[in-house]
């Protein structure tokens, strides 16, 4: 159930500082430098981005960002990529994740796109149930990688 004191809205510029320690606080990690490129990125071209804040008491507590993609990986529809989503763990619980979805699919909807995709850490088994509950399974793409040694070229 999703409370009622969740507001959703897009995210303003101001609040870069605070979507860096939302991820912080997730991840353990400082992506400042990631999220600085980000906004960079959207204020050169907002048309290509959706970025949504989930606000408690006016206070920024989760986000979730997308990119719009056309053609990529061979579709032919209009899709989007969901690159990040976190909610500060103090705010956990109450439906922010699903008012945070519901918010962003909404924006991508009136833009006419035809389905959006992630990539998540299969060891995120929290994050794969969430995802599942909010309408998301696997897709029929592979994703493979292969690690480079430090320096190499081809």
């Amino acid at each position: 159930m999703i409370r009622a004191d969740w507001q959703t809205g897009p995210l303003q510029a101001e609040e870069l500082a605070a979507v860096v320690a939302i991820d912080a606080a997730m991840t353990g990690h400082d992506r400042g430098a990631f999220y600085a490129r980000r906004l960079a990125r959207t204020l050169a071209a907002p048309a290509r981005f959706v970025h949504v804040g989930l606000r408690r008491d006016g206070t920024i507590v989760g986000f979730v960002l997308a990119r719009l993609t056309d053609g990529e990986f061979g579709e032919p529809d209009r899709g989007a990529a969901l690159d990040a989503l976190a909610i500060h763990p103090d705010h956990q619980g109450g439906g922010g994740g699903q008012a945070l979805i519901a918010a962003l699919l909404a924006v991508l909807e009136r833009k006419g796109v035809a389905r959006i995709v992630t990539e998540v850490d299969w060891e995120a088994r929290a994050l794969c149930g969430f995802l599942s509950a909010s309408g998301f399974a696997p897709a029929e793409q592979l994703v493979v990688e292969r690690p480079l040694a430090p320096g190499a070229a081809f």
